[in-house]
């Protein structure tokens, strides 16, 4: 018989002899807002610069924009941490729940469109160089613009569907 601490929803936890390591929760909020200035200035200066108007440019934008969403994200979950630690925030709530769905749902859709951006970058630079003199006709901004359309719709129904 598994002591009643020990089970989780009737099933019993898995135990570890590994200590259980604890990190600061202002070292998370600190990567966090770090991490989201940078991906912020990535947008930035590919949006305002115009000779970064380029496929590659344009997906590597997408991909800062999906790791903005994970940063805002894990820095908003790591306010919440500290609001509920210091009581100002019911964890059993059904509208924190609802919250910490959402949150879970945008950090899959920001890892998955990361993913898809890191594809997406890897097939453009494979056409850069082994489509060299045809590169201007494969990738058209159009075609980029539509490819990144299917990105982004992709993972918002992914998204959706994790709610």
């Amino acid at each position: 018989q598994t002591p009643s601490w020990l089970t989780m929803n009737g099933t019993a936890v898995n135990q570890s002899d590994c200590p259980e390591v604890k990190v600061p929760v202002a070292l998370f909020f600190t990567i966090g807002v770090v991490s989201l200035a940078e991906n912020l200035l990535v947008v930035v200066a590919v949006i305002r610069n115009r000779n970064l108007h380029s496929p590659m440019y344009c997906f590597i934008c997408s991909l800062a924009a999906f790791n903005t969403i994970a940063s805002l994200t894990k820095t908003f979950e790591n306010l919440m941490i500290v609001f509920a630690d210091v009581g100002h925030l019911e964890k059993k709530g059904s509208s924190e729940r609802n919250l910490d769905d959402v949150m879970d749902s945008l950090l899959c859709m920001s890892f998955v469109g990361s993913i898809f951006s890191f594809l997406a970058i890897a097939v453009e630079r494979y056409i850069t160089i082994f489509h060299a003199l045809r590169y201007h006709n494969i990738m058209t901004i159009r075609r980029t613009g539509a490819i990144l359309g299917v990105i982004w719709t992709t993972c918002g129904v992914s998204a959706v569907l994790m709610v």
